[in-house]
C-alpha cells in the first residue's frame, strides 16, 4: 500500500482538497485498497477545524464530501509513516524538510510537479479564487494517480500530428514492426462513405494491419466524442488482450485526448423541444452561447462542428456543465509528425489536387443524393463544407474552391500544431531524416519499459 499525506499551512484549504480529490479518484478507478490518503499541516493556526466552507462547496459542486474532516499537524515522527508527502507551495516544502531534518529518502514533493508545472497552487484563502485551485489540485492529483499507477497502466502507442504528414503511414509501419493493431483517431473518419475527403486509410494501404474505428456510424447519425472514447477503450483492450500492441493513430486533438488522458464524460438526456430550437443557429451562435454558458475554449475544428455544438450546448443550458475530468486509462508514448510550414503547405496543396483527380468532388456528391445532409455536411468542415458550398454554387468555379479549401486545410493544420504543442510528453519525430528508425527505436525502448 503507498501512504500518500499532502500537505499545506492550516490543513483547512488546499490539503484536505487534495486529499478528498485523490480519494475520489481512486476510488472511481477501483484502487480503493492501494493506497492510504491523508493530509495535514505545517502549522497549529487551524488545529482541529474543518474544511473552510468555501473550499467544501467547491468540493461538493463536484460530487465529492469531506465529512468529518479536521486539520491536524505535521510531526516529525511522520516522516517513517508515511511513503510520499505533497505540498501545495514551495514553503511548504521548505518546511516540511525543516520539521524532518531534510528529505534522505526524498519523500517531499509538489504536486503541480506531477503535472509537468514548475509553480505554486494559489492559496484560495487569499485569493478567494476556490474555483482557479481546484482545478490545480484536480490536474495534480490526476498526474499522481498516474505517476503511481504508471507501472500497472496497460501500455499504448499514439501516432498524432498534423495533417498531410504521414501518420497513417507511419503507423502501419510500426503496427507491422512490433505486432500491432491500429486504432483511428479521426472524428470524420467513424463515418460510412467519408473516403477520399477525409484521407481513410484504403485496403491496400492497411497491408493487412487491422484498423479500428472506421466506418463505425452513419452520415447524420450523432456521434460524440464520448461515442468515440467507448468505443476506442473496447478496441484497445481487445487489441491487448490477445496480446498485440495497440497504436492510436489520428489528427483529432480532442479525441486522442479522450484516450490518453481518459476523460470521464458526464452525460444527460436529450431534451428534443430545446435541440429542435438550436438546431436552426448557425456554429458561430452556438459557440458563442457554449462560451458564455461554460466559458470553455474549442479548437481544433471542434469550434464549427454544428451537430456536437448543439449537443454541448444542450448539455450545458439543460444540466449545467461540467469539463469531462482526467482518469488516465493507459501508460502512452505519444510520437508526433509535422514538417516545416513551407513543406506542410506543399503536400497541402499536392494531397488536394490528387484527392480531386481521385474524385472526392463526386464522393461529397454522391453523400448528398444518398441522404447526407447539408447541415451534416457543413458540420464536417474542410473539404465537405467547401466542396458544398461548390456544388450549391456558392464558390463559382474550381480554381476558387481550390484556393479557398486548401488555405482552410492550412490554417486547420496550423491549429493541428499549437494543439499538440501544449503537450510536453510529445517526441517530435525529425520526418526530415529517418524518422521511422527514430519512431521505432524509441517504442522498442518504451515497451521494454518494465
Amino acid at each position: 500500500m503507498t501512504r500518500v499525506l499532502f500537505v499545506c499551512h492550516g490543513n483547512i484549504c488546499r490539503s484536505p482538497m487534495a486529499e478528498f480529490v485523490m480519494k475520489d479518484l481512486v476510488d472511481k478507478a477501483g484502487l480503493r485498497d492501494r493506497f492510504a490518503i491523508a493530509s495535514a499541516a505545517t502549522s497549529a493556526e487551524e488545529l482541529g477545524n474543518p474544511v473552510y466552507p468555501p473550499a467544501r462547496r467547491e468540493l461538493a459542486r463536484h460530487g465529492i464530501s469531506c465529512a468529518g474532516h479536521a486539520a491536524r499537524q505535521l510531526t516529525a515522527a511522520d516522516y517513517g509513516r508515511w511513503d510520499l508527502f505533497v505540498g501545495m507551495d514551495g514553503a511548504n516544502l521548505r518546511n516540511m524538510r525543516r520539521l524532518f531534518g531534510g528529505d534522505p529518502e526524498g519523500k517531499v514533493h509538489a504536486l503541480l510537479a506531477y503535472a509537468g508545472e514548475d509553480r505554486d497552487i494559489s492559496d484560495p484563502w487569499y485569493t478567494g479564487d476556490f474555483e482557479a485551485t481546484w482545478r490545480d489540485v484536480y490536474a495534480g492529483c490526476s498526474a499522481l494517480l498516474a505517476a503511481l499507477t504508471a507501472e500497472k497502466l496497460p501500455k499504448l502507442v499514439v501516432v498524432l500530428g498534423t495533417t498531410a504528414c504521414g501518420k497513417s503511414g507511419l503507423g502501419v509501419a510500426l503496427a507491422k514492426r512490433f505486432n500491432g493493431e491500429i486504432v483511428s483517431a479521426d472524428s470524420r473518419q467513424v463515418y460510412t462513405g467519408l473516403d477520399l475527403g477525409t484521407g481513410k486509410v484504403t485496403a491496400e494501404e492497411m497491408e493487412g494491419i487491422p484498423h479500428h474505428m472506421l466506418d463505425v456510424a452513419a452520415p447524420n447519425q450523432p456521434y460524440s466524442v464520448a461515442d468515440f472514447q467507448a468505443g476506442a477503450y473496447a478496441a484497445i483492450d481487445d487489441i491487448i488482450a490477445r496480446g498485440k500492441v495497440p497504436f492510436l493513430v489520428g489528427g483529432s486533438g480532442l479525441y486522442v485526448r479522450a484516450v490518453t488522458e481518459g476523460f470521464a464524460f458526464t452525460d444527460a438526456a436529450p431534451d428534443p423541444a430545446l435541440r429542435a430550437e438550436l438546431e436552426g443557429k448557425t456554429a458561430a451562435e452556438l459557440y458563442a452561447i457554449l462560451r458564455e454558458q461554460t466559458g470553455v475554449t474549442l479548437s481544433n475544428g471542434e469550434e464549427n462542428n454544428h451537430q456536437r455544438l448543439v449537443r454541448s450546448v444542450e448539455k450545458a443550458l439543460s444540466h449545467g456543465w461540467e469539463a469531462p475530468q482526467a482518469q488516465p486509462r493507459y501508460r502512452c508514448l505519444l510520437l508526433g509528425v509535422n514538417f516545416p510550414r513551407e513543406t506542410v503547405c506543399r503536400r497541402i496543396d499536392d494531397r488536394l489536387q490528387a484527392r480531386i483527380d481521385a474524385g472526392m468532388i463526386e464522393e461529397v456528391a454522391g453523400l448528398r443524393k444518398a441522404g447526407a445532409t447539408d447541415a451534416f455536411l457543413e458540420g464536417l468542415g474542410l473539404e465537405y463544407r467547401y466542396i458544398l458550398r461548390y456544388l450549391k454554387g456558392e464558390i463559382p468555379s474550381l480554381e476558387e474552391l481550390k484556393d479557398q479549401l486548401g488555405r482552410a486545410i492550412k490554417r486547420f493544420a496550423k491549429r493541428q500544431v499549437q494543439w499538440f504543442s501544449r503537450d510536453k510528453d510529445v517526441l517530435w519525430l525529425d520526418m526530415e531524416g529517418d524518422f521511422l528508425t527514430q519512431a521505432a527505436q524509441a517504442v522498442e525502448r518504451f515497451l521494454k519499459e518494465p
